[in-house]
């Protein structure tokens, strides 16, 4: 039985401070310019599977979502750790429609690149529970949702 995601507005958020701590390098690629070049063109590569593997999102009972089908493309992401989630923040306002669907309606880029992003890094920051920060993104957002996700992020 596949993975199951499940989106709750108090408990969606990320830690960005992640990058530049220090951590060992976890990512499969050199630090030379050439390593780095490759790991944005591979990067572009797994934000287009994103767009163009098919996924679906099934509505729970407690009005959460499951999104199914995307477990491998979303464990393609976990290498490049910190580059990941530079890359995938700067995705989350991308309006491309996505061959992922909820209720037969295809979900938006950057509900999926969130999806990727929670799957490399998740915090829970102090006040959260309100569920009223405009960092969450869930399968049904809209063009300024996905915008003030981007922004509460950079």
């Amino acid at each position: 039985m596949p993975a199951t995601r499940r989106l709750s507005p108090g408990l969606m958020l990320l830690a960005l401070a992640c990058t530049g701590t220090g951590a060992s390098r976890t990512d499969e690629t050199p630090p030379s310019a050439a390593g780095r070049s490759a790991q944005v063109d591979s990067m572009t590569a797994l934000i287009e599977r994103l767009r163009t593997v098919p996924g679906r999102y099934e509505e729970l009972p407690t009005r959460l979502w499951e999104l199914q089908g995307m477990d491998s493309i979303l464990e393609a992401f976990v290498p490049f750790r910190d580059g990941a989630v530079v890359r995938l923040v700067d995705c989350l306002d991308r309006r491309e429609p996505t061959a992922t669907a909820l209720g037969g309606r295809p979900v938006l880029l950057g509900a999926l690149c969130f999806e990727a992003l929670t799957h490399i890094a998740y915090a829970e920051p102090e006040g959260a529970e309100s569920g009223n920060w405009p960092g969450v993104v869930f399968p049904t957002a809209t063009d300024a949702q996905l915008r003030a996700a981007k922004a509460a992020r950079s």
